[in-house]
């Protein structure tokens, strides 16, 4: 395989950018301790969220173990900047399975976006628009113009769109702010993060979002850490989030972290540049084991990777099995189990997971899982911190469906 020199030099961008948040933060021994109860005096909390700050190129950052998931952060981000009878406008089209229990409401548990009164406006994005993010935002002014909110996300999900890049994504912040300068505009960062050289956050000399989001159990968190989220940006947003998260006039300034939580936090963000480039290595053979065998895959060659994410159209339910099989027993954890199609709270479908990894359910180590649905025989791949070891997994899949 040929090395990707462009993955390579943005690794090294982003690894010295992390390394020298590090450094001018000024973090020590003692800030890698944990802490309890309130947490009052716990001067590594603040020291962590100043890190990843510097790190992701925002003003500001929360960054909790308490964020039991991206969607989690997401929520919490969106509560915390949309009101009743406002407006929010999800312009990349319909969001992950598991968010749309948080716009539109579970029956009778309530608690939606929706149960309070929340507008919640869907747009009716094409595949092919994808490619022009910005004209198709121009396309949509009359909903951008009237809405508290712009939502961007920018990995695939469960679907066969291009993820966008960091630099893509401030192309369309410019032209959302050019239509409507008030609107808060959030970005789900999930599986993006260090794929670019920068994020697609707003900052002095870059017209990103006011607010990105994401898991430590994805790239964040390098592999080490084993739980928790992030929200970065505008500094006077992200308080807003931490009073969402904890209570109001408490916000982020309370809350005690176990010590090998915090340290983990640290050395995560720390390694996480090289353990996303090994991932976007993976992927890219991933990309060239499907073209030889000729399945559709997204990303093309022709296209700029904005995310970890490696999707293969499989073509029959039998190759999607016996492809997730294999990447199972290439892993090292549970590596004798069979993955089966299950139910899994916040789909609207069985779907099938292999992931044998140390953090569970983490995807930046490998993993292959896919919704099953009749007419998608789609799988969807990503992470790997070994690149050997997930060059030898994917290897053994594509073995197993040519």
């Amino acid at each position: 395989m040929t090395e990707n020199i462009t993955s390579e030099d943005i690794a090294k961008t982003c690894m010295l950018r992390v390394q020298k948040a590090f450094a001018d933060v000024g973090v020590a021994s003692r800030h890698l301790q944990g802490s309890t109860g309130y947490g009052y005096t716990d001067e590594g909390r603040g020291v962590l969220d100043a890190v990843f700050a510097r790190a992701l190129g925002a003003e500001a950052a929360l960054v909790r173990h308490n964020f039991v998931s991206g969607t989690h952060a997401i929520a919490t981000a969106l509560f915390a900047c949309v009101r009743h009878k406002q407006t929010a406008f999800f312009v990349t089209g319909e969001p992950y399975n598991t968010l749309k229990g948080v716009l539109y409401g579970n029956n009778a548990k309530g608690g939606s976006l929706t149960d309070i009164g929340v507008n919640v406006e869907i747009s009716d994005i094409k595949t092919e628009d994808f490619y022009d993010l910005c004209g198709y935002t121009q396309r949509c002014r009359a909903q951008i113009a009237k809405a508290d909110v712009v939502y961007f996300q920018r990995s695939r999900g469960y679907s066969f769109r291009p993820s966008l890049t960091a630099e893509a994504i401030a192309t369309a912040c410019t032209a959302v702010r050019g239509i409507n300068p008030n609107a808060v505009i959030i970005c789900d960062n999930c599986y993006g993060e260090f794929v670019c050289e920068r994020e697609p956050v707003a900052g002095k000399d870059y017209n990103g979002a006011d607010l990105i989001i994401g898991s430590l159990i994805k790239n964040a968190g390098g592999g080490i850490a084993s739980g928790g989220g992030y929200i970065a940006g505008r500094a006077d947003l992200v308080e807003k989030c931490a009073e969402r998260l904890t209570a109001p006039s408490l916000g982020g300034h309370i809350g005690s972290t176990p010590e090998n939580l915090r340290r983990d936090m640290f050395k995560g963000l720390y390694f996480a540049p090289e353990i996303v480039y090994n991932a976007v290595r993976i992927g890219n053979f991933a990309r060239e084991c499907a073209l030889k065998y000729g399945f559709d895959v997204s990303p093309a060659p022709s296209e700029e990777r904005g995310c970890i994410v490696t999707a293969v159209k499989l073509l029959s339910r039998e190759k999607l099995l016996r492809f997730c099989a294999a990447v199972q027993a290439h892993n090292p954890v549970d590596s004798s189990a069979v993955p089966v199609p299950a139910p899994m709270a916040g789909y609207d479908c069985d779907v099938i997971m292999a992931a044998g990894t140390f953090t569970e359910g983490s995807s930046i180590e490998l993993s292959a899982d896919a919704p099953m649905r009749d007419d998608d025989c789609t799988v969807y791949l990503q992470g790997g911190v070994s690149y050997y070891a997930g060059v030898a997994a994917v290897s053994a899949a594509f073995e197993a469906v040519r």
